[in-house]
């Protein structure tokens, strides 16, 4: 399999977002989170939320792309995150 190339500047951005996780959890006191799908409008679903379980968070993630889960394992957080599936993401329950 050929190997993917990321575009300039996509390592920045996950180095920003991780840190913005960081600071979030902190300054609000944040202590669980939950990532909902976004339809193909993210590109690697189920990992945008992994910078909020470094930072101490429980993560829920509604309707994972599962086959992304490995992430979560490779980082040695995976008692960080739950699992809902087959969620209706428009009357989910979250409030």
């Amino acid at each position: 399999m050929k190997k993917e190339i990321e575009v300039f500047g996509v390592t920045y951005d996950r180095y920003v977002l991780l840190q913005l996780h960081r600071i979030m959890t902190h300054e609000l006191d944040l202590k669980n989170i939950v990532e909902m799908p976004s339809h193909g409008a993210k590109a690697a679903g189920s990992l945008y939320s992994i910078g909020f379980a470094l930072a101490g968070c429980n993560v829920t993630l509604v309707n994972p792309e599962m086959d992304m889960m490995y992430g979560w394992e490779e980082l040695g957080i995976q008692n960080r995150v739950g699992v809902i599936s087959g969620r209706d993401v428009c009357h989910s329950g979250f409030e």
